[in-house]
Formats: structure tokens, C-alpha cells, sequence
């Protein structure tokens, strides 16, 4: 409404109420630009508009300010953690040690810091390797005299899932002693906490057999195929006898976009080690589902 025909139905004392009702109820309906209007009333004509009716109504309008101010900063909040949540990923930095390009660790960032730190504690080169700094220091140096290889030769790692609050490592670490070998280390954290995540955390205490028996199933069928191949000689034979998958085998896991994967390790010497099976067993997330705590973590199934 025009302000200067505002003020013609101001002038007329049969509208005054009903005008100065109306723009009370735009007031607190959110509508705080009806201020200006009853302002320009009150300057006008300030003895036909008792300074208590401004007041009151300013008061109003200014309550009403206030609780719009709350609410836009509460939205501002809102949509400043909702990235976080709805994405729930870590940056993941690549530290190399000794400036060797072939030994890393990762460096987790997240805005939990608390959570950020807790992670961060495992990757040490002891705690994932076994060898100490000083340790591969001291071989290097003497790879440099003799150009022989021996201890840690390599260590790197592979992000398998790094969403929904998940993230899940492997890190592979290469020696040498009397002959070069490699194997793999698994990591799982809940990115929130910064906990780890066990198989415990993960099943149903009641499913956990049956998932160990599904296991086991998939193993024995897999040794029973390497014991026909046309190598498999004794040395071999002795290697997979006595192998079953068990309770304590599910703690060496990885989760994937699509899987869960079980990782048996079967010990093979290197000498034999291309008659070693498989031993990483893949279930779907469909299917785990069934074995899960009601999906604890929020995966996407």
C-alpha cells in the first residue's frame, strides 16, 4: 500500500484502528517492513498517534526481528555442519618417509580433531610395519654401500571406502631377508569417533557363526580345488592341510563400494607362494546385511 494513502486513511478517525490493527498483525505475521509504514504515520501526524500504540508496536517488531535473526543464524549453523554429515569423508594426505617415494603413510584431516587425532595414532611406521625409524635409517645407509636389500624395502596403502563416515585401509608392506616377500594390513575407522571398527562392532553376535561357517565353505571349496591342480605336490598338500576358517579370522577385513572383504591368510612360503589360494572371500553388502547389527554404521546396503 502507498504510504501517502496510508496517511489519507490515517487522517480519517473511522480507519485509524483499523490501520494501526492491520499493520500490528503484518508485524508479527513476519512481515517487518510494515514498520516503515507505521513510522511514517507516527512522523506525520504524532498527535493523532499516541506514543504508546508506536511502542507497542516497535516492541512487536522488534521481537519478531529477533526471532527471525535467531532463525537465520540457526540456518547459517544448520548449513554449516550438514556437509560434514551428509559427506562424512576424510582427506587423505600422503607422507613419505626418509623421502623414500616407496615408503608412505597416510595423514588423515577431518574437522573432528579429536577423531582426527585418534586415527592418526596407528600410522606410525612401527605400529604398521614393526620397524622403527632409526631401524630403516640404518638400512638404508647400507643399501647405499652394498646395494643389497634387506628389512623394509617398501610400504604402501590403498583407500578402499572413504564415505559415510567409513574409512577403510590396506596397507602393503614389502621385506627382504633371504628372499623378498609382501603381505597386507587392514584398517577400518569410524570417521566420527575416530574408533576402530572390529568385526564385534560390526555383527550380530547371534550371526557370527553362521557367517564364520559361510567362510569357511568358501575356503575349504577353494582348497579342495588347489589340492587337484597339477602342482600341487606334497610340500603343497602339507601347506593346506589343517587350514579352517575361524571366529578369530574375521578381525582382518576391508570394506569396499559394493563388498565386504574376509581376508584368510594361508602362510605360504615364498618358494610356493603361487600355489597359495585366494584368500580374500567377498561378500556383497546385500548379502551381509542379514549378518549385521542392524547396519551400525549407517552403510549404504
Amino acid at each position: 500500500m502507498d504510504l501517502n494513502f496510508c496517511f489519507f486513511l490515517f487522517k480519517q478517525k473511522e480507519n485509524r484502528k483499523n490501520l494501526l490493527l492491520s499493520y500490528f498483525l503484518q508485524i508479527r505475521a513476519n512481515k517487518p517492513h510494515y514498520l516503515t509504514k507505521i513510522l511514517y504515520l507516527y512522523t506525520v501526524n504524532k498527535k493523532k498517534f499516541p506514543k504508546i500504540i508506536c511502542l507497542a508496536l516497535l516492541l512487536s517488531g522488534c521481537n519478531n526481528s529477533t526471532k527471525n535473526d535467531a532463525a537465520t543464524e540457526q540456518q547459517k549453523s544448520d548449513a554449516t555442519l550438514k556437509p560434514d554429515t551428509a559427506i562424512c569423508t576424510a582427506l587423505i594426505e600422503k607422507q613419505l618417509i626418509l623421502d623414500d617415494s616407496v615408503i608412505a603413510l597416510p595423514k588423515i584431516k577431518l574437522t573432528n580433531k579429536i577423531a582426527e587425532q585418534k586415527i592418526n595414532a596407528h600410522f606410525t611406521l612401527e605400529n604398521i610395519t614393526g620397524y622403527g625409524l632409526e631401524e630403516v635409517k640404518q638400512q638404508k645407509e647400507k643399501f647405499k654401500q652394498d646395494s643389497l636389500p634387506f628389512g623394509l624395502t617398501d610400504l604402501t596403502f590403498d583407500v578402499n571406502y572413504n564415505k559415510d563416515c567409513l574409512l577403510s585401509l590396506t596397507f602393503t608392506i614389502g621385506t627382504c631377508g633371504a628372499s623378498p616377500s609382501s603381505y597386507s594390513t587392514y584398517y577400518n575407522f569410524d570417521l566420527t569417533t575416530g574408533d576402530s571398527i572390529t568385526y564385534e562392532k560390526l555383527l550380530s553376535a547371534q550371526k557370527i557363526n553362521e557367517l564364520v561357517q559361510f567362510c569357511d565353505k568358501i575356503l575349504q571349496k577353494r582348497i579342495s580345488d588347489a589340492k587337484k591342480q597339477d602342482n600341487c605336490d606334497e610340500m603343497i598338500t602339507a601347506q593346506l592341510g589343517g587350514k579352517k576358517f575361524t571366529k578369530e579370522s574375521l578381525a582382518n577385513f576391508f570394506i569396499t563400494e559394493n563388498d565386504f572383504v574376509f581376508v584368510y591368510f594361508f602362510g605360504f612360503p615364498h618358494v610356493i607362494l603361487g600355489a597359495e589360494p585366494d584368500g580374500q572371500i567377498k561378500i556383497s553388502k546385500i548379502e551381509m546385511k542379514k549378518y549385521l547389527k542392524e547396519n551400525p554404521y549407517k552403510l549404504k546396503l
